[in-house]
């Protein structure tokens, strides 16, 4: 696991143009159920940023059922940063040990600041949610 913490990328320039490169092209694709469990499997790596990542998943899996609404353009962002972890193919391959998930987790930071504002509203959207859950039960 790395310990990369939010906003913090220790990529060069190179690097990290590759990164946001593909993620740019990543955000064109669809995503299934199947893969997003897979993402969420594979989120331990992202260390301290594990928890944030788990939680775009979470709000992806909630637009696609209809519970939230996401803009096309923010749902690509958050598709993207998916899609960019599950790839082999990014900007440093993932079987490099430790460097492999650098550039993932910069790409989550970088979709965590980019998203910001669809976060914040989900965020909402869970406590309203959890507060409804609560007086059901």
């Amino acid at each position: 696991m790395i310990r990369i913490k939010k906003g913090e990328s220790r990529m060069d320039n190179k690097t990290y143009e590759k990164s946001i490169e593909l993620y740019e092209k990543f955000k064109s694709e669809q995503i299934s159920s199947k893969k997003l469990d897979k993402a969420e499997k594979k989120s331990g790596f992202l260390g301290e940023i594990a928890s944030e990542f788990k939680m775009i998943i979470n709000m992806v899996r909630d637009t696609y059922s209809g519970k939230f609404k996401l803009s096309n353009s923010e749902l690509a962002v958050f598709i993207g940063a998916i899609v960019y972890v599950l790839s082999p193919l990014d900007a440093i391959p993932d079987f490099i040990p430790v460097l492999g998930q650098m550039d993932d987790a910069a790409i989550v930071s970088l979709v965590l600041k980019k998203g910001a504002e669809a976060i914040k509203r989900y965020k909402e959207f869970q406590k309203k949610e959890s507060k409804i859950d609560d007086s059901i039960h």
